[in-house]
């Protein structure tokens, strides 16, 4: 199997655990406030991931550089793959495994709007975008295709970076 193949599955299943955890530890239902940051730590899982996988493309191969159209090619494939992955249980959490999440969420933020500084127009404009976002299900293919596109900005820096540190022998071309 392509390594950068392999590396989004990992990326994609390592996503999984973490949003799994956040589940079990109670973030999806008991503690919200707690959930909303450490969503953000998952993020870092296909940063690193990348990082992973060209540094073992570059030691098991034979190649002495890795150009930037190889580096995005295979960025891209471990994007794609990893948020394909993550993004199908996605679908398959908020409408079986725990379809209140989305009530929670509902909740949590209709008093976050509340709270705000809005008068009752914009709290309720606000309110109805975010639950059409949140109930829509071609909202969640959406989410997919802004993952995918932020996947592919993050690829070029990790490349940008490995090219200024000449960490692995990586050119510019």
């Amino acid at each position: 199997m392509r390594i950068d193949i392999q590396f989004g599955i990992i990326a994609g299943f390592a996503t999984i655990l973490c949003f799994t955890l956040e589940f079990v530890l109670g973030f999806h239902t008991t503690y919200l406030n707690i959930g909303k940051y450490t969503s953000y730590l998952s993020a870092l899982i296909p940063v690193i991931t990348v990082y992973m996988a060209i540094k073992r493309h570059y030691t098991r191969e034979e190649e002495t550089f890795l150009t930037w159209r190889q580096g995005l090619q295979f960025d891209t494939v471990i994007f794609f793959t990893g948020l394909l992955i993550f993004t199908i249980f996605f679908i398959i959490y908020c409408y079986f495994i725990n379809p209140d999440w989305k009530n929670f969420l509902q909740k949590l933020t209709e008093q976050e709007i509340i709270l705000s500084d809005m008068s009752e127009e914009q709290i309720e404009i606000r309110f109805h975008e975010f639950t059409e976002i949140l109930y829509n299900p071609s909202q969640i293919w959406f989410r997919y295709i802004i993952g995918y596109f932020l996947g592919f900005l993050i690829s070029l820096i990790v490349i940008l970076f490995l090219i200024k540190s000449n960490k692995f022998g990586l050119k510019r071309n």
